[in-house]
């Protein structure tokens, strides 16, 4: 977190007095105890970011030179500081995947670990000498690593090598194998970014490259015994099916399974929809989507689950991605900035959502996530989800009326809460009913204000959040 600190009256109201329970209070005085346990919190971060208190905030599919053109004209140069400065002014600070592959573009890769170190951005370089071996199209050579990492360990950006999106059960193998060296041999400075497979109930996806197929459980479960990574990343694109139990449930799995094995884990939002893989022309849908008030959800819904990383999908539009028929094409439909330099409605939601990210993420990325807690009105889109606390209250927290879901955390034994509007259509007004009258710091849009209530109301946008931290 790089604090600005400023202070706003947050939208508060104070509403009748009822009966407190839960927290054992003490005889001498009107405060209650809360008993809260030792806790042991993982996250991973980087120097050049502002180190373990900041929270990675990726772009997938970053800077790049094109090699192509439409109608005769070249298009833009996105590796230029033009771009990259915007990308910083977004609030994004780690390159997880560039399209372009070391030692083919050399000059072009240089160029970005250069001006992301003045930007103060990590970059995973796309090395095929590093990438052949974690797909296992070559064996691993330790010494070829140590070369690699020493081309570009001058570069105070350089966090790792990308190492494989989406892989299957079998190429975990050679990822782990890869990862071992990097964290033997460079003391854990490095890391390489890898991005598991989600799981769809919708439309099954299978995890393996042969005929028999596994269940979701053990192909992440050999991620974390074998593949040696620091976090576990997964994409779960909830717009694509509007799914939300099946979002939640692949939040609960990777969360619980990330605790059991001491990793942090970091979830994808998706900038866009539409998703063009197989190069083919189509109509654009009449309304592009994520709206605003849905990107905003996807990104407090993970926070309040313990997300300790935020990656965007996707940064800069690919060609293929804006084909329609007829030889046309569609820059607008995905990404933060279209394949000729247009820059998407997506860009200034990021913006808006990663104003509140910097403003919370020393807290949240140093407290524990104890589970969420949805208000009455929504819990029965939560049953049977093992991220849920048992009840209906958390500490000081009692009672939440509104549709709104809260995670509950520890942090320096104190209580946090993360709430967030589940509703991403439109704004509500949402009140936590505590245990006595409470003094909380509330970090609301980036700002923030102290409250002494023991009913917080509070005002929230589509899909906003808040954060509140009890003194």
């Amino acid at each position: 977190m790089r604090k600005k600190i400023s202070c706003i009256l947050a939208a508060t109201l104070t509403l009748s007095s009822v009966a407190f329970a839960g927290c054992k209070k003490n005889k001498t005085s009107n405060e209650y105890d809360t008993v809260y346990p030792d806790r042991v919190v993982n996250t991973y971060s980087f120097d050049i970011i502002g180190g373990k208190d900041v929270m990675p905030v990726g772009l997938y599919f970053g800077p790049y030179t094109p090699n192509s053109s439409k109608n005769g004209n070249t298009l833009p140069n996105f590796t230029d500081e033009y771009y990259i400065k915007m990308i910083a002014d977004a609030g994004i600070n780690l390159f997880t995947y560039c399209p372009e592959s070391y030692p083919q573009a050399r000059e072009s890769i240089k160029k970005v670990l250069t001006l992301a170190e003045k930007y103060n951005i990590g970059y995973y370089v796309n090395d095929y000498a590093v990438t052949s071996m974690t797909h296992g199209y070559s064996a691993l050579n330790e010494d070829k690593i140590k070369e690699q990492v020493a081309e570009f360990a001058g570069y105070k950006s350089f966090v790792g090598f990308y190492s494989k999106d989406e892989p299957y059960y079998e190429q975990i193998e050679y990822i782990g194998k890869v990862n071992k060296v990097i964290n033997e041999e460079f003391d854990n400075k490095y890391s390489t970014y890898v991005n598991m497979l989600p799981r769809w109930e919708e439309r099954p996806l299978k995890y393996t490259s042969g005929t028999e197929d596994i269940e979701y459980e053990e192909y992440v479960g050999r991620y974390f015994r074998e593949g040696n990574g620091k976090y576990i990343s997964w994409d779960h694109y909830v717009w694509d099916f509007k799914s939300y139990k099946g979002y939640f449930n692949n939040l609960a799995i990777i969360k619980s399974m990330a605790e059991d094995y001491g990793i942090p884990y970091w979830a994808f939002i998706q900038a866009g929809g539409q998703w063009n893989d197989a190069g083919i022309e189509f109509e654009s849908l009449p309304e592009a989507y994520p709206t605003e008030g849905q990107l905003i959800w996807n990104v407090n819904t993970s926070l309040a689950c313990g997300a300790k990383g935020i990656q965007y999908f996707l940064g800069f539009q690919p060609l293929h991605f804006a084909y329609a028929p007829n030889g046309t094409y569609d820059f607008t439909r995905n990404s933060l900035f279209g394949s000729v330099g247009n820059v998407n409605e997506w860009y200034y939601y990021a913006q808006k959502m990663n104003v509140q990210i910097e403003a919370v993420d020393e807290i949240l990325m140093n407290a524990y996530n104890v589970g969420i807690l949805p208000s009455d009105s929504i819990k029965a889109e939560f049953e049977g989800n093992s991220m849920v606390i048992e009840g209906n209250e958390f500490h000081q927290l009692k009672g939440i009326r509104g549709d709104a879901l809260v995670g509950c955390f520890e942090y320096e034994k104190r209580t946090v809460l993360y709430v967030v509007n589940y509703q991403h259509t439109g704004a509500q007004d949402v009140v936590l009913d505590l245990n006595d009258a409470q003094e909380m710091k509330i970090i609301q849009r980036g700002k923030t204000s102290t409250m002494n209530t023991k009913h917080l109301g509070i005002h929230l946008e589509a899909g906003e959040a808040v954060l509140v931290e009890f003194m």
